[in-house]
């Protein structure tokens, strides 16, 4: 029998990677989950059967079809139930599909063996719920609930870096984990048994490398519109595939610049190619920012944890390589980079479960420290010496079912079931203390731009008002950047199509009384029309002034008429706990305006619907919005 071994999974909000004790010298070792790359995205997509693609495969799919597609599992936890194509599907049967594909990789390393152990990461704010439901999808595939750890990622990120040098028991690090989706800063204590204690955390879930994604778009935009309008228009209104490839150009442009000082950004249409070059001084300027609200958060992690500028800060996620952001916050800390830091919390996940120090209710017989005053220094009990675990492992060969694909495309199944059986066997309406619905609808341009691609909307529960995100007010980013607890109440659809947000209010519209935030919607060929046309742009008004501004819209008084009694105005729904308030107000000829508004929220939308749609055609565009039911 082969040397058990052991296996770490850093579940991301936009790509996974993992972490596994080499097979012949039990070495923690980055585990390669694609030909090309040791990450894996961590979109999932449902086939018609029920099966779940994952990783590549699912984008791929996602592209086709968008409303099976979820891009990003992690940014719906707390909920329990996804709708994708009109059906109930258990989140944790989405998570557990990612984990059963590189579980899959794991186990042919070595021999089809099975691990002793598993841990997985997750963020240091979740509540035990959410690690719960965490561990119920590696449980849904067959894995034993003792064989599981668990760690949150600032402390593994810290394991892993205390394994490569000594840090003093009391002294204080900070991790700076720049991802894909999202932003995380924690200052971390050192105990003395040489585990960390998180002090101090802050973050941003609007903020990570496809916020610099957008940024880019944005840059690319602007210059086409300066030397080709033509091309600019043609990119407004350009099939799937040209924009995944200029999706794609802008990635590799941006991981570029971070090892050479200018990079290429190919724009191809079926009327030729035209290339753009960016400087990194001229993509310094795009993220500043960015850079601006993630060093601005830094200090603020470092000041409430009552730290000096001495205190070495740890760079992880694949964002935090970019020279610029390693510059500025070398103003604030003492900036440390030593190994890839997209598979830094998946090593250190794993090491830490090898010294004993991630948590699960398990027997599992993990190597302790010998020496809890310096578990990382030299001699025995450090991370050098020690080896797997000799535990056996169990044998679930027979409780990790596989599919296999001709087409070789990562692929896997929710255990004996299909989820298209699990799906309608789980209730699908909320119950007051019981379980929420998320209802998910991707559309196709937002997947392909893998711009804030995922958002959700909480049933039941109560929002937050916040702040309206004027960082880059010249930009324009997707509104759940711009105001980000905007996720909780509005539906996926309708918040996908708002790509194109600008960061400041307009004091003068012609509309309302009220200042006036402004949204370009995204092109979606599928929606309704209304009169032969579909609106162009939405506004929003967020907090104390929503009132108002719903006041005179429901009124009619944003129509400006002389004589109110030629207007006519409507409610098509009233609010609920999911729903909001939704009306219009037409002149007798003309354009007028259809509104939305969130009284729980705080939170009015209205756009502008030209000619003289029916109410039946401005329902069933809002109904495919996710706005009515």
């Amino acid at each position: 029998m082969n040397n058990p071994w052991h296996l770490a999974i850093d579940f991301g909000t936009s790509n996974s990677a993992a972490a596994h004790t080499a097979p012949l010298t039990a070495a923690v070792e980055t585990l390669p989950l694609s030909h090309r790359s040791n990450l894996v995205p961590s979109a999932v997509y449902v086939n018609d059967d029920g099966s779940v693609l994952y990783g590549e495969a699912a984008l791929s799919q996602g592209r086709r079809n968008p409303s099976r597609m979820v891009v990003s599992p992690k940014r719906y936890i707390g909920h329990e139930l996804v709708q994708l194509a009109g059906k109930d599907v258990p989140l944790k049967d989405l998570m557990a599909a990612l984990f059963r594909g590189v579980l899959e990789k794991g186990c042919a390393q070595h021999a089809g063996q099975t691990p002793a152990s598993i841990t997985i990461t997750h963020p240091e704010s979740w509540s035990v719920h959410n690690v719960d439901t965490l561990l119920g999808a590696a449980t849904s595939i067959g894995v034993p609930k003792d064989v599981l750890r668990t760690i949150t990622e600032p402390r593994a990120a810290a394991m892993h870096y205390a394994a490569k040098q000594k840090i003093p028991p009391g002294s204080h690090v900070a991790v700076f984990d720049f991802g894909g989706g999202t932003l995380d800063i924690a200052v971390l204590r050192a105990e003395p048994t040489g585990d960390f204690r998180v002090i101090a955390a802050k973050g941003d879930n609007s903020l990570g490398g496809r916020t610099i994604d957008n940024l880019l778009y944005r840059w690319v935009i602007d210059q086409v519109e300066k030397d080709d309008p033509d091309l600019a228009d043609e990119l407004h209104s350009s099939q799937v595939s040209i924009m995944h490839s200029l999706d794609e150009s802008i990635r590799e442009a941006k991981e570029m610049l971070s090892d050479t000082s200018s990079a290429t950004i190919t724009v191809s249409t079926p009327h030729g190619e035209q290339d753009f070059l960016i400087t990194r001084d001229e993509f310094n300027e795009v993220i500043s920012g960015v850079v601006d609200r993630a060093v601005e958060l830094t200090q603020s992690a470092l000041q409430q944890a009552g730290v000096d500028r001495r205190t070495p800060i740890y760079m992880t996620g694949g964002s935090s390589r970019i020279p610029y952001v390693q510059n500025r916050l070398g103003e604030v800390a003492v900036v440390m980079t030593l190994d890839d830091p997209k598979t830094v919390v998946a090593r250190g996940a794993l090491e830490a479960t090898m010294l004993g120090f991630t948590e699960g209710t398990g027997n599992i017989v993990v190597p302790k420290p010998t020496r809890p005053d310096n578990p990382f220094g030299e001699g025995p009990g450090t991370l050098s010496s020690v080896t797997a675990s000799a535990t056996a492992a169990p044998n679930l060969t027979t409780q990790f079912p596989t599919q296999p694909d001709p087409s070789g495309r990562e692929v896997a199944t929710q255990g004996a079931q299909t989820l298209a059986a699990t799906s309608t066997a789980t209730p699908s309406k909320s119950k007051k203390g019981g379980k929420k619905k998320l209802v998910i609808a991707v559309v196709a341009v937002v997947a392909l731009l893998g711009v804030s691609a995922v958002a959700y909307r909480m049933l039941g529960t109560k929002s937050t008002v916040t702040q309206v995100n004027t960082t880059a007010k010249d930009s324009d980013i997707p509104l759940l950047e711009r105001y980000s607890t905007a996720n909780q109440f509005l539906p996926a659809k309708l918040l996908n199509v708002m790509q194109r947000c600008g960061g400041k209010a307009d004091e003068y519209n012609d509309h309302l009384t009220v200042p006036v935030y402004q949204c370009g919607l995204s092109n979606d060929d599928d929606a309704p029309k209304m009169d032969d046309s579909k609106p162009s742009y939405i506004y929003w008004v967020p907090g104390d002034q929503s009132e108002t501004a719903h006041t005179e819209l429901q009124s009619g008084k944003v129509l400006r008429a002389d004589d109110d009694s030629t207007i006519h105005t409507s409610q098509l729904q009233e609010s609920s706990s999911s729903k909001p308030e939704v009306g219009l107000a037409f002149p007798k000829t003309g354009s007028g305006f259809v509104y939305m508004y969130y009284p729980k929220d705080k939170f009015t939308l209205y756009f502008e619907a030209y000619g003289q749609p029916s109410k039946t055609e401005i329902t069933e565009y809002l109904k495919y919005l996710g706005v009515m039911s």
